[in-house]
């Protein structure tokens, strides 16, 4: 349950982190690539998504429940990595909000390498929460989206 709730700080504090950058100043040397890669995170989960229901139909047959959600919550934990990155760039010169992005950066990446084991993510993880864990990859997606969309689009673009 621990994970669960380092999942929902996660997403919460990115969520909020977006919220507070709005009103900084991004940095002018690199706005053209953050931009480039936020506008990537937002159509990454379309052809990751394409990939994933091939693999899963075709070459992993077994343990399917197990291996959606491990994929489901990893990808999200990598696509907050991703996007703490690319606040890192876009702010670097502000140092809350490069702090906060450091933080959320390694947490997010710790956390993703921890449970890339399928092993150690349906002992730690899957076993306790069962379809729960589906629920939490939703809400970290959702949620990014969220601060994307509504929060941040007129910023980013």
């Amino acid at each position: 349950m621990i994970y669960m709730f380092i999942f929902i700080v996660l997403s919460i504090g990115y969520c909020m982190l977006m919220t507070n950058s709005s009103r900084a100043v991004p940095a002018q040397k690199t706005a053209i690539i953050t931009n480039i890669l936020f506008k990537m995170l937002s159509v990454l989960p379309i052809p990751a998504f394409v990939v994933f229901a091939v693999l899963f139909s075709t070459v992993l047959k077994g343990r399917l429940m197990e291996r959606a959600s491990h994929a489901f919550i990893v990808f999200g934990l990598w696509m907050y990595a991703t996007s703490f990155y690319a606040l890192i760039l876009k702010y670097f010169k502000n140092r809350i909000i490069f702090g906060v992005s450091l933080a959320g950066l390694a947490g997010a990446v710790v956390c993703a390498v921890f449970f890339t084991p399928l092993d150690r993510y349906c002992a730690l993880l899957f076993d306790s929460l069962q379809e729960a864990s589906f629920l939490a990859g939703g809400f970290m997606l959702a949620l990014w989206y969220f601060s994307f969309w509504k929060l941040k689009r007129s910023a980013v673009e």
